[in-house]
């Protein structure tokens, strides 16, 4: 293996006649705002260091540089886009006219402008230094090489012609970090942008700040001659203690195994088409550990890739059967955390995954990935939507109400996954969520008056109640769960003293407070007028500014004690076991 590693400070790596190109396989740009503010936090301490400060390792392919002087970069790619976009605002500032008659700034324009840009003689972008992934590479010219000095109308412009493509979500990661770099080096060179005595101060305090990151800061460059190199290197880093994501390590061990191979470009070309897909980090790692769940074991996240590893070992196929897995699967998965009508036609399935959603569960998704495959990747199939209801349905049995931990049960879904049936479901789910378990918490249960799984209960408890109507469950933001004894109960007022004594006291009133018995919902306009009244006064209201059902079923009650509310938990218990039922033919 021939490697050509060397400290250079980054100004030498920028004034080469080369271009770096991140290659498309890499995820998008995803530096958050503490990332940033911790390179920030090296680039402070360099300019007070006599020394040169490390900044890290960037490892390069240099394949291609013999034709087209490109290297790609394997690793160090989020670090290296940081700092050109710093580089980028800071020939933003220096291009400001209060600046126009500073010393020097006509070179330092024109120097900072050959470190991001080749440009032909009459001084036009003819290529850039770093070119980014397919993903973030137009819009990142487009809105920072272009923007920078546009109006609102431009950048406008550029954001919707994204957005209408589907790709200014994904972008939106490079805006926010270029605003916030923006701001970070406003406040440090306290930048005004009228002229006055304080210009020179800040002009001074940019060029500090330009050249601590261009001559303080030193970067190891690692330049091996192939991919198969660069994998191997990227793995040894790790072993030393680099910190890496579990998916770039998943990632360079399936690369390594089949970068030899004649159809590598196909399987890049693959892995560019699931990080486009799903482009978060978190849910990319959650969606390769979910597939794992449900073919092979269960492992958690900290073992995750050790388990991976151990599997494919330097096996080719076994790495291009996951790559090719995963490319299949990428789109559905997606659907699973984002459902909509534009994939999906099965109303009914839209609401589960959506309901799955807003309860935050997936701990499921392994038996939705082994039942897609079981029919065929009809995600319309009826069968389909009765595996996720029916893991709906559990896990709102499991979690919400019976409180168990999800890291038990996510055990026995890959046992499921890897031995799919829907026979076999309903079997596990009944004996880990029995009927009378389930109605005994309900009867006892106290909730959490703005949870969304509060909301999830009492309007799915609504929408049985209206039985073969067409029923749509309202946003929180437009219901109000109603405390039918008052959260508020003051003592100096005659309904509160009324509460008190049927409860018998403040104590009694906070042990049934957020008892499900004791709550309804109400519209915004109805719950302003029922605040702290007595029962009576809140039936009023009931009748008149409410067409909620459970809510009118209320003026049935002459009074509201310990015993009323007891008597309406356990029939909503009831009736809960038949809305979240586990039996396959009443889905």
């Amino acid at each position: 293996m021939e490697i050509d590693a060397k400290g250079y400070p980054l100004r030498e790596i920028l004034t080469k006649n080369i271009s770096y190109e991140i290659p498309d396989y890499q995820r998008p740009y995803s530096w958050k705002k503490e990332h940033i503010d911790d390179l920030f936090s090296d680039i402070y301490f360099a300019m007070e260091c006599e020394n040169n400060h490390f900044l890290g390792t960037v490892v390069f392919n240099s394949e291609r540089k013999e034709n087209d002087k490109v290297l790609e970069v394997i690793d160090g790619q989020q670090r290296l886009t940081t700092i050109m976009l710093i580089l980028y605002v800071i020939r933003r500032f220096y291009k400001e006219k209060i600046f126009d008659d500073e010393k020097g700034i006509n070179s330092r324009r024109s120097n900072i402008q050959n470190l991001l840009e080749f440009s032909d003689d009459d001084g036009d972008i003819i290529g850039l230094k770093l070119n980014l992934g397919e993903v973030n590479r137009e819009f990142f010219k487009d809105y920072i090489v272009n923007g920078w000095d546009k109006d609102a109308e431009y950048i406008e412009d550029i954001k919707n012609k994204f957005k209408n493509r589907g790709e200014l979500e994904v972008n939106n990661t490079i805006i926010k970090a270029y605003d916030h770099i923006y701001s970070v080096i406003k406040n440090e060179i306290n930048y005004k942008e009228e002229f006055s005595e304080e210009t020179k101060k800040s002009y001074d305090k940019l060029k500090k700040i330009n050249e601590a990151i261009l001559d303080k800061l030193e970067v190891v460059k690692i330049e091996v001659k192939n991919d198969v190199d660069a994998f191997l290197i990227f793995e040894t880093l790790n072993e030393r203690g680099l910190e890496l994501s579990v998916v770039d390590l998943i990632k360079n061990k399936l690369f390594k195994n089949c970068a030899n191979k004649d159809d590598f470009n196909q399987l890049k070309s693959k892995w560019r088409e699931i990080i486009s897909t799903i482009e978060e980090s978190d849910e990319l790692r959650n969606f390769i550990r979910h597939y794992w769940i449900s073919k092979h074991n269960f492992v958690t996240t900290q073992d995750l890739f050790k388990d991976i590893k151990g599997y494919i070992g330097k096996d080719y196929d076994k790495s291009k059967i996951m790559i090719d897995d995963l490319n299949k699967l990428a789109k559905y998965y997606k659907i699973f955390m984002e459902p909509s009508e534009k994939f999906i036609k099965n109303s009914a399935l839209i609401d589960v995954l959506k309901e799955t959603k807003k309860l935050k569960f997936n701990s499921h998704f392994p038996i939705l990935i082994s039942a897609l495959e079981k029919y065929d990747f009809k995600v319309d199939d009826q069968e389909f939507y009765k595996v996720s209801k029916l893991c709906l349905n559990f896990l709102v049995r499991y979690i919400t109400v019976l409180k168990r931990k999800p890291t038990v049960i996510e055990k026995v879904f890959g046992e499921i996954a890897r031995e799919f049936s829907i026979n076999k479901l309903y079997e596990k789910f009944i004996m880990y969520a029995k009927d009378n378990e389930f109605q005994n918490a309900l009867e006892i249960i106290e909730v959490k008056q703005r949870s969304d799984a509060t909301h999830y209960l009492l309007t799915q408890y609504e929408k049985s109640l209206h039985e073969n109507e067409q029923w749509i469950a309202p946003e929180r933001k437009s219901v109000t769960i109603e405390h039918i004894l008052p959260q508020t109960i003051k003592q100096s007022e005659v309904s509160g003293q009324k509460w008190l004594e049927i409860f018998g006291g403040k104590d009694e009133c906070e042990k049934y407070l957020n008892r499900l018995g004791n709550l309804t919902l109400l519209g915004p306009k109805a719950q302003s007028k029922t605040s702290n009244k007595f029962f009576d006064k809140k039936q009023d209201v009931y009748k008149e500014y409410t067409d909620m059902l459970m809510t009118k079923e209320l003026l049935e009650y002459s009074n509201w004690g310990i015993e009323e509310i007891e008597k309406r938990q356990k029939e909503m218990a009831k009736k809960f076991v038949e809305i979240f039922t586990l039996d396959i033919e009443k889905l």
